[in-house]
């Protein structure tokens, strides 16, 4: 990813954060991890994983949301998880809580 769509990313991630945090919700500051930025955001006791990514074909801030801690390859294309797709850091944040409830609220399936 060039040098110049990696700020981008960055500046949307840190805009998303603050709004996030405006809402009354711990949010770790964006980090830089290769690819991606992630980031984490605490609700009732649960941790859920933020990864800003590039949208391929528009301007939209795109966000993935996952319980795993992985790359941002294994992000990508991991089945588990919920995106956000926003036009602005507000919708964003208000997307991110919303998605990360669900997140939270469903049974995890799997090996017992």
């Amino acid at each position: 990813m060039s040098r110049e769509k990696m700020k981008k990313i960055a500046a949307e991630a840190r805009e998303v954060v603050k709004e996030i945090r405006d809402l009354g919700y711990r949010c770790s500051e964006p980090e830089d991890v290769g690819d991606c930025l992630e980031s984490y955001v605490e609700l009732d006791d649960n941790v859920v994983r933020l990864v800003f990514l590039q949208p391929r074909y528009t301007d939209l801030i795109l966000v993935k949301l996952t319980d795993e801690v992985s790359g941002c390859e294994e992000a990508i294309y991991s089945p588990r998880g919920l995106y956000v797709l926003a036009n602005n850091p507000r919708e964003a944040a208000d997307a991110i809580i919303s998605k990360a409830k669900m997140l939270i609220a469903k049974p995890r399936s799997g090996p017992s």
